[in-house]
């Protein structure tokens, strides 16, 4: 089917390239050879919108809507183009107004490790701490803490808990209770996970009872695009992938629950 082969097509462009504007330019290329797919002009416009380039995000999402054949397909357009739009009329943010991101059962939160650990902290005050924490107790960085609030926030908002995990250069996706000792490895460097053991993880590893690969919605908090690209990249069922930290540092909730 042609459809597979777009999407297979338009990884490659997101696995090939570091830079957002040349995976645009990749993905430009596709549509002189397909046409103006749909899904195609879809992530061009996360591109564009991970660039901040909102309203070139909102031109390829609004033709999205127009060229997607599928209900679901044309509901993650609209999605994407409303939460756009709000953050172009400078909408309030979470702490006022609950109302965007789309929270549901197939929604997964990813968020980077951090250099500072419970074990750095506890050796520049002199303290002991036990060599193995679990992963939500080990991360002490200003980013992870924000990351909580966030969550914490979200939570008391819908009134359910969400989906979270780590995303750490050495042991991949982690689990909030997974138990991990201290390090220091970011990607690239001797020890660091694989691409391809993400992704197996992603097929194998569990969280709420569920596997990682069952989930369609994937934000990822981070604002290092190569922790983003690894999460995007290793969740290959998803039907999103959208970096928050980057996109809008207070985002809008709004619930739905899948049947």
């Amino acid at each position: 089917m042609e459809w597979n082969v777009i999407n297979k097509r338009i990884k490659e462009c997101e696995q090939q390239y570091e830079s957002p504007l040349d995976i645009i330019k990749c993905l430009n290329r596709l549509i002189d050879v397909y046409g103006r797919d749909g899904m195609i002009l879809y992530r061009i416009g996360v591109w564009y919108e991970n660039l901040r380039m909102y309203d070139k995000a909102m031109e390829y999402y609004r033709e999205a809507i127009e060229k997607f054949p599928l209900p679901k397909y044309r509901r993650l357009a609209e999605e994407s183009y409303r939460r756009v739009k709000r953050i172009v009329e400078g909408k309030p943010s979470v702490s006022k107004e609950i109302s965007t991101l789309i929270i549901d059962d197939d929604t997964l939160f990813v968020v980077n490790c951090t250099k500072t650990k419970t074990w750095n902290l506890a050796k520049s005050l002199g303290c002991k701490v036990p060599k193995q924490l679990p992963a939500m107790l080990a991360y002490q960085g200003k980013s992870f803490h924000e990351f909580l609030a966030l969550i914490r926030e979200i939570e008391k908002s819908i009134g359910k808990r969400v989906h979270w995990v780590i995303l750490s250069a050495k042991y991949g996706f982690l689990t909030p209770c997974d138990i991990i000792m201290d390090y220091d490895v970011t990607f690239g460097q001797k020890g660091s996970i694989s691409d391809d053991e993400l992704a197996e993880q992603v097929n194998y590893k569990e969280i709420g009872g569920r596997k990682l690969s069952t989930f369609k919605r994937i934000y990822v908090y981070t604002k290092n695009p190569q922790y983003y690209r690894k999460a995007c990249n290793a969740f290959k069922n998803a039907t999103e992938c959208i970096q928050l930290s980057t996109l809008h540092p207070s985002p809008i909730i709004s619930t739905k629950h899948s049947t």
